[in-house]
């Protein structure tokens, strides 16, 4: 058996049609998550950086949906992302 330390990491809100929602932005909550969780920051950001906009929320959102809560009212946005999780 093993135990580990919890990270201490508050669930936040990002509003993507607002500034936060820009690429970049997006991605610097991405690498500071990566640091916090130990994970590999460089696949990340490549995933992220593969493809368009909608695969960058894809790709946060498969990672850190657990930590942050994507919110938009652009209805091609929700239908994406829900759309994947079925």
């Amino acid at each position: 058996m093993s135990v580990e330390l919890t990270p201490n990491i508050d669930n936040m809100y990002i509003d993507i049609d607002g500034p936060n929602g820009n690429s970049y932005y997006l991605m610097a909550v991405a690498r500071d998550f990566c640091k916090k969780l130990d994970l590999d920051e460089d696949e990340i950001l490549a995933d992220m950086k593969s493809d368009d906009y909608l695969n960058l929320l894809k790709v946060f959102e498969d990672n850190f949906g657990g930590f942050v809560v994507l919110q938009t009212r652009n209805s091609e946005y929700l239908d994406y992302l829900q759309s994947e999780k079925t």
